[in-house]
């Protein structure tokens, strides 16, 4: 019987060894995507798209969808709901951080996140490639944008009580360098909160292809709780608590995913509940939508036992750096 491993075209089994762990063993994460693919590292799990897209194309997929005043934003209930998670993140940062000191926020979007933690004390700075973000800012706000990526931003060392990437080191060229970047200027106490999708998750392995965080070819790499654990140690951090259970994304992540096997007009859910005017947005169907309503609640159920289980479609962990690096 020939091994998955054989399955792998050979130009992609010539690929450098894993950059995580040095392992040469590769497995094929995805079974049909075309023009790109995941590779999953046999040994640690580290996902790789090949082939990495030029800078041009990802600047063209990002465009409108991440980097216009309206990128990312929902309207209504949704919008609302969003809001309220966003809101639950600063109580839990501010309940085991404190409620004072300096926040970094990698990949701060619209910034709602810094607005929340600024209501709790702390003093709050985003990095983001939006160079709009400052116009979805309150007016008062003394919340400080640095536009562009954070190994540019020439931040001071050790000045950050807390730091957040919010699934953003999926996106990465580099997220070693990156979490080095962090190790750099974070506070020796200080915490690191991480939010990536789990490529070792249930929906991501029953789903493969059409999986809806695997958002090819925009994630550029892929991460399981242990690859992620391992790189956290690279880049001089220990994992302190890591969650499965991600309310406000793995329900979701069911129920996306299950519409994008089905195919067709199904697999435009995500579009049809953004905002009217917002990128890619396309009028609701009242069919789709009567759909999701009525699976939402199994999708909640497969949730709770997925995370029960370790195995959430999305994780988020905390880490503190180490005394040596």
């Amino acid at each position: 019987m020939k091994s998955a491993a054989t399955d792998v075209p050979a130009r992609e089994a010539l690929l450098a060894p894993c950059p995580l762990c040095g392992t040469r063993g590769i497995l094929p994460f995805t079974r049909e995507a075309e023009p790109h693919r995941v590779l999953a590292c046999a040994a640690c799990g580290f996902g790789r798209t090949v082939p990495q897209p030029p800078d041009a194309i990802l600047e063209s997929l990002y465009r409108g969808e991440y980097t216009s005043v309206d990128a990312r934003k929902f309207g209504g209930p949704i919008e609302a709901v969003r809001r309220f998670f966003v809101r639950a993140l600063a109580r839990r940062i501010a309940r085991r951080c404190g409620s004072a000191g300096r926040v970094l926020d990698v990949g701060c979007g619209d910034g709602k996140l810094l607005v929340a933690l600024e209501a709790h004390g702390f003093a709050g700075t985003g990095v983001e490639l939006n160079q709009r973000v400052d116009e979805r800012l309150p007016p008062d706000s003394g919340i400080r944008i640095h536009v562009g990526p954070l190994t540019e931003a020439a931040l001071p060392a050790a000045s950050f009580r807390v730091v957040v990437l919010r699934h953003v080191l999926e996106h990465l060229r580099d997220p070693i360098a990156t979490l080095r970047e962090i190790r750099r200027v974070i506070e020796p106490g200080g915490t690191l909160v991480i939010a990536v999708p789990n490529l070792a998750s249930w929906q991501a392995r029953l789903g493969r292809d059409r999986w809806f965080h695997l958002d090819l070819p925009r994630h550029l790499f892929h991460f399981t709780p242990a690859s992620l654990t391992l790189a956290l140690e690279r880049a001089g951090f220990a994992m302190t608590h890591v969650s499965h259970f991600q309310l406000e994304q793995n329900p979701y992540g069911w129920l996306q995913t299950a519409f994008n096997r089905a195919g067709g007009r199904w697999g435009a859910l995500y579009y049809q509940i953004r905002a009217r005017g917002s990128a890619h947005a396309q009028p609701p169907r009242p069919l789709v939508i009567a759909a999701a309503t009525a699976l939402m609640p199994a999708c909640v159920a497969l949730a709770t036992i997925e995370s029960l289980l370790g195995a959430g479609g999305a994780i988020e962990v905390w880490a503190r750096p180490t005394s040596t690096r």
